[in-house]
């Protein structure tokens, strides 16, 4: 098995592990959220530029697979990068899984990254604040 396969699928089954929440205090409905946060270093030999045109490559892609909210990809400085996708959901979490392992787009980010010290992890969101008016305001 090539180590970019060995690292993707980690990578995904990984995703699958997230929590819920509930979207308003007192509702009877309940919204769950998969939050997902990986830490990771760009290979030696890439550059910035190329990792975030990798990136940008990925999102109309990501973009129309249900259940998505939104990513962010932050740079922390000396090829390092935090990776935060949002899904409205578990299932939508997990199709998006299955769609990336088969996914050219997603194969050609993923082998920019260093696989012996990437980080994920999955937590329960418990807190979101927004600027007063922001469109972000509108998610819930």
């Amino acid at each position: 098995m090539k180590l970019t396969s060995l690292f993707t699928t980690l990578f995904f089954s990984l995703l699958i592990i997230a929590f819920s929440l509930n979207a308003k205090a007192g509702s009877s409905s309940q919204t769950t959220i998969a939050t997902e946060v990986v830490i990771f270093e760009a290979r030696d030999t890439v550059t910035n530029d190329t990792l975030l045109a990798a990136a940008k490559a990925m999102e109309k892609t990501i973009q129309s697979w249900d259940g998505f909210i939104n990513r962010e990809l932050v740079e922390i400085g000396n090829g390092k990068w935090i990776d935060i996708v949002h899904w409205q959901d578990m299932a939508s979490a997990q199709a998006a899984q299955e769609k990336a392992m088969h996914s050219e787009i997603c194969f050609t980010f993923f082998s920019l990254i260093k696989e012996d010290n990437m980080q994920m992890f999955h937590g329960d969101q418990k807190l979101m604040q927004l600027q007063k008016g922001s469109l972000l305001g509108n998610i819930q």
